[in-house]
């Protein structure tokens, strides 16, 4: 049995849930709507294997990010604080409020 990532863990959502994180886009290539146009066709590739959903995340302070997510219809739905020594995840926490965008 494969574990839930810490992320859907804190949201409530099934270890099954598409996850998608550590996104970048190339220098040449930003200010072009690429990120949200990408991410919409994720969702369809989803939706067609028969997904409902799927959670994202990035950087709070990420905005240029923060704007691409919401641009392809992902809704914010929480913010999680996170400890990371070496490389792994040691703490997280999640506080209300918040983007199917989580702050990591």
């Amino acid at each position: 049995m494969q574990r839930a990532a810490p992320v859907l863990q804190l949201l409530d959502e099934a270890s099954s849930v598409p996850l998608i994180g550590r996104c970048a886009t190339a220098a040449a290539a930003r200010g072009r709507r690429l990120y949200p146009r990408t991410l919409r066709h994720i969702m369809a590739e989803l939706a067609a294997g028969g997904e409902a959903r799927a959670v994202i995340y990035c950087d709070r302070d990420n905005q240029a990010s923060i704007r691409g997510i919401t641009h392809a219809g992902f809704a914010q739905v929480a913010h999680l604080r996170t400890l990371i020594l070496a490389g792994r995840w040691v703490i997280q926490r999640r506080r209300p409020g918040g983007v199917r965008l989580i702050a990591l």
